[in-house]
């Protein structure tokens, strides 16, 4: 089994003025650190920080002071370890562009970008192969984004990642011929598209909840949909909430409804839509019975570490769909996740939910599909 939704941070090689707001990012509620943070040179190691920072041993900061200081070569090495103590034999990483530029002046900071797509993740995970599968983060508002995907392309990443909310939508007309060429190269070199679709996650200065819609992707299944070489999976889908609400409604109540009563035809199509309604995952769904090309996630799906019930029960009810027990994959959103006393957990309810075998059956798929 691979996990198809990880990301590494390491930020040391980029400028300071970046790397805090990185680091107000992931670390938000931290603010004591950050603030001495800035008194040191993020050149060194981790050892010791801790203590001279006095937090103890938290887990969480350890596992991101390890990203923010260590070198990326470290880091996919202890990512890949952690991983393995859960079984895991391999992960896809989802890179982000972030726009941590604030979206002031692109050009000052293409290098950055692509030193970080380029020289700190593709080069140096060289020496972990097969492990990992490395995607390329874009953001198709970037001058020369369609060259710059195409050359990475060649030089063997595995994926594309895109992540709207920064302060974009898939739709907006000024970026929608970047867009297609981004589209077009996924689909010449068979690699899959991966692309955030939940209400919570990171915002761009401009970002808003709605850019992160399933449906501003539309178009693209309207133009690519039957395109042999497109793979297009909803990160999340559509949020753990939304596809719990929907989910657990559809698959599981109502179901057990209609074959206790009897209840067919029009009114079961009718509570299907009411359900569907304002929910991502009800509008994803749609596309992966219409679409075979159309895929989604379940990363950060968190009644799958508290074994919730009721989320539990919503995901092996949408394995059981005839429209859906093919195109969820597996996937964590690690080290997000709160580090791998927390990740343990969440595989572990997965297999003990017995929700493993058809996940891998579905990566499978997926693989067979991108043949590359």
């Amino acid at each position: 089994m691979f996990d198809s939704h990880i990301h590494i941070f390491p930020v040391k090689y980029l400028p300071k003025e970046i790397t805090y707001k990185q680091l107000e990012v992931g670390l938000a509620r931290y603010k004591d650190v950050i603030a001495k943070l800035h008194q040191y040179e993020l050149d060194g190691v981790v050892d010791g920080l801790l203590d001279v920072l006095g937090l103890g041993s938290n887990v969480e900061i350890e596992y991101f002071l390890s990203f923010i200081v260590g070198t990326v070569g470290r880091v996919m090495d202890l990512t890949r370890m952690e991983l393995e103590k859960s079984g895991i034999d391999g992960a896809w990483v989802l890179n982000i562009d972030y726009g941590i530029e604030e979206q002031a002046d692109y050009g000052r900071y293409k290098d950055y970008w692509r030193l970080q797509m380029e020289h700190e993740y593709q080069r140096t995970s060289a020496g972990f192969k097969p492990f990992y599968r490395v995607f390329i983060g874009v953001d198709p508002r970037r001058k020369g984004i369609v060259k710059d995907v195409r050359e990475l392309l060649d030089e063997g990443f595995g994926g594309i990642k895109m992540y709207p909310p920064i302060g974009w939508g898939a739709d907006d007309e000024d970026i929608r011929f970047n867009m297609r060429g981004i589209i077009e190269a996924a689909i010449e070199y068979r690699v899959p598209i991966v692309v955030h679709t939940s209400r919570g996650g990171i915002r761009g200065p401009h970002g808003k909840t709605s850019h992160a819609d399933p449906q501003r992707w539309e178009w693209v299944f309207d133009e690519y949909g039957e395109e042999d070489g497109l793979t297009f999976i909803f990160a999340h889908g559509g949020g753990y909430s939304d596809f719990k609400d929907y989910a657990w409604t559809v698959f599981v109540k109502l179901r057990r409804e209609w074959w206790e009563k009897h209840k067919f035809g029009d009114e079961l199509l009718k509570e299907e839509r009411e359900a569907e309604k304002d929910s991502w995952f009800g509008i994803i769904y749609t596309y992966m019975q219409e679409w075979e090309s159309v895929f989604m996630d379940i990363a950060y799906y968190d009644g799958l570490y508290s074994w919730d019930k009721r989320g539990v029960g919503a995901v092996g009810g949408a394995l059981k769909d005839a429209w859906a027990m093919d195109r969820i994959i597996y996937g964590s959103d690690f080290p997000l996740t709160g580090g791998q006393w927390r990740y343990d957990k969440f595989w572990r309810h997965v297999v003990d939910a017995g929700l493993n075998e058809h996940l891998e059956r579905n990566q499978l798929r997926i693989l067979e599909r991108i043949k590359r």
